[in-house]
């Protein structure tokens, strides 16, 4: 199965993902982090973001399997990874060849943060594929259709 063709993102989410990654930002090193979901092949939708035990450098983190494997039992199921995020020291947000070798799967999205991920914005991102074998960046244009953020409170009352 391919990575979702649509990946659903509430906006709670997003922000305990910034939540998660700003002391990493602060002390200046790369992070990650997973989030998990429900998917099919049409959609995936984002429900739990898991931070694993991890070794984080200025320019590289690494997650040893172990510790990757104990934050997946910790998900209940049916939530599995669905997308990955990690951040990058400038504004570069392009896999290296560290991170084709090191994605947790190649049917989820990689998302790229730059500058550590300090005040991150979606748009700002690198979001990668693997396609054919190799990782690709997404165009800019094909992002929003890709990974579309909710809101988490929809009211649609009216005053009258």
């Amino acid at each position: 199965m391919p990575a979702p063709a649509r990946l659903l993102v509430g906006e709670s989410l997003w922000m305990a993902t910034v939540a998660a990654l700003a002391p990493y930002a602060e002390a200046r090193v790369e992070a990650g982090v997973y989030w998990y979901g429900i998917r099919n092949l049409e959609a995936a939708a984002a429900c739990s973001v898991g931070i694993p035990r991890q070794v984080n450098r200025r320019a590289n983190f690494t997650v040893a399997a172990d510790d990757l494997a104990a934050l997946t039992r910790v998900m209940s199921e049916p939530l599995v990874v669905i997308a990955q995020l990690h951040t990058h020291p400038g504004k570069d947000t392009r896999h290296s060849s560290w991170d084709d070798d090191l994605t947790v799967s190649r049917k989820i999205l990689s998302i790229v943060l730059p500058e550590y991920g300090r005040d991150p914005k979606l748009e700002e991102a690198g979001i990668h594929e693997c396609l054919d074998g190799g990782w690709l960046r997404l165009e800019r244009r094909e992002v929003a259709d890709r990974i579309v953020l909710i809101p988490t409170l929809s009211d649609g009352r009216r005053e009258r």
